[in-house]
């Protein structure tokens, strides 16, 4: 008898206009082994994942094969059609994407979603199962009750890993599964993960650009790219003055999970500020409402209890064209803010409207970002995530805001482009006395960027303070556990 084994040959893919974009790809994953591909933010490694899974966007030419081997029955499985092909994928292998803002419907609860997953993939699972399930991925059994944009990213992550192993599937590809995840959940996950390879026999195709989280996992390496570059570390951006741009003080926020129903708590009296020109670190558990508080900092959600003040004025007062100019937020998931039907090209001129688009003043971001070479005239899903995240930070910088908001704005780029994207914000914030927000579960970036850092849990600011501080004598037990993860002396 053979082994049961997938084997995966990439000799290229490549764009519409012939452009070779990743190839050379060879390599055999057998049943219950684990493999990290890892490599640079837009080497590849997406398309790699999707070429595998069968679902490549169809304006690129794969050149290839995906040859499942099963006893004595081998199938390529990159020769079957569509419908053929997604329904061997139902209950066999499963693709866990990063975009977790795509892989749910808005309109619709958890429960729903998870138990549309499990017709599509002929698997009877229950309530009760459900929620043993959800349990697994540390989430509680009311997440069932709840729409995805009540969650945080991280959650979401969870929720999908919960689908994806209630139907039973045998293969799974991971594209940075914890890529939005505080430490803490990031070592939960890869535990789980761990452990259902053990228990279950599955099978694990783990994409990162984190070393220590593939060491922990698998000695099975394949590098995509030559590897990311030596970096230095980085120092507080010192140019900032006393003068406050934002003050946030008691502000409370809830949703109700049905519309007749009692308010569910996120937000419970927090204060917060921001200098002018200064870096503060908003860090804590993935759901402790961090990005609620972004929103609401930048509208996107009304305020309820409490006052934001932008320059000593009530934000709700101030014209969407002033705050546009002077507030902007970078988005965990760059398909949150790039329109994914217009080009790049149109976004970034959307964001200069009253400026010579003839001057292309985006050129010198393009290439501080080293995307000077990138074609603009595609549309964003044809961009690597490391490019879409870059590309959506070069739109928010377009507008020269006072202050910027940034949510998770730089887990999804590997450590190079972390480095160099952070150095260029400080570049632009010393120069043009912007502030920002950095949020972020990554605390040994915030100790090199932030002079001020504030823990939040369970909706509530539990400790604040200078950022040496904080991480050498933290107080509060959650934010001890947060620094012990991350800094593990």
């Amino acid at each position: 008898m053979l082994e049961t084994q997938i084997q995966v040959r990439i000799d290229s893919i490549k764009s519409p206009n012939d452009e070779h974009l990743v190839g050379g790809i060879d390599f055999i994953w057998r049943e219950g082994g684990i493999i990290a591909l890892t490599g640079s933010s837009g080497a590849g490694k997406t398309l790699i994942c999707k070429s595998i899974v069968g679902i490549l966007p169809a304006q690129l030419k794969f050149i290839g094969s995906t040859v499942y081997r099963h006893d004595r029955e081998e199938q390529d499985l990159a020769r079957l059609p569509e419908s053929k092909r997604t329904e061997w994928n139902a209950g066999q292998l499963a693709y866990l994407t990063q975009e977790t803002d795509l892989a749910l419907n808005p309109i619709r609860k958890i429960g729903k979603s998870f138990r549309d997953a499990m017709r599509l993939a002929r698997s009877k699972v229950d309530r009760q199962a459900m929620q043993s399930w959800l349990r697994k991925v540390d989430l509680p059994a009311d997440v069932l009750e709840r729409f995805p944009h009540e969650l945080s990213g991280g959650q979401i992550q969870r929720v999908l890993l919960a689908i994806v192993l209630a139907s039973g599937t045998r293969w799974l590809i991971a594209d940075e599964p914890t890529s939005n995840l505080d430490k803490v959940s990031q070592q939960k996950i890869v535990d789980l993960l761990s452990a259902l390879n053990q228990e279950l026999g599955l099978g694990i195709l783990l994409v990162t650009h984190d070393t220590t989280l593939w060491k922990r996992l698998t000695n099975h390496v394949i590098e995509v790219s030559p590897g990311s570059e030596q970096v230095s570390s980085l120092q507080p951006v010192e140019n900032f003055s006393e003068e406050k741009v934002m003050e946030i003080s008691n502000v409370s926020f809830a949703y109700r999970k049905h519309w007749w129903g009692k308010k569910v708590p996120v937000l419970n009296q927090v204060n917060l500020a921001i200098s002018e020109g200064d870096w503060v670190g908003l860090i804590g558990a993935s759901g402790s409402g961090k990005s609620t508080l972004a929103k609401l900092m930048t509208q996107l959600v009304p305020l309820q209890d409490g006052q934001i003040s932008y320059r000593n004025r009530p934000l709700q007062r101030l014209t969407m064209r002033y705050q546009s100019r002077e507030i902007q937020m970078v988005f965990q998931n760059p398909y949150t803010s790039l329109n994914p039907r217009l080009t790049i090209r149109s976004q970034l001129q959307d964001a200069v409207p009253s400026v010579d688009w003839s001057t292309q003043p985006w050129k010198p971001l393009l290439k501080a970002f080293q995307l000077e070479d990138l074609d603009l005239d595609r549309i964003p899903a044809t961009y690597s995530g490391g490019e879409r995240q870059r590309l959506a930070i070069i739109r928010a910088l377009l507008k020269h805001p006072k202050l910027l908001v940034c949510d998770e704005a730089i887990s999804s780029l590997d450590p190079h482009n972390q480095w160099q994207t952070l150095r260029i914000l400080q570049e632009i914030s010393a120069s043009g006395r912007m502030g920002l927000l950095f949020i972020s579960h990554d605390i040994t970036w915030i100790r090199q960027v932030c002079h001020k850092i504030y823990v939040m849990d369970q909706g509530h600011i539990i400790e604040s303070g200078p950022t040496s501080r904080i991480i050498a004598q933290p107080a509060h037990p959650v934010t001890q556990a947060l620094i012990a993860a991350a800094m593990p002396w």
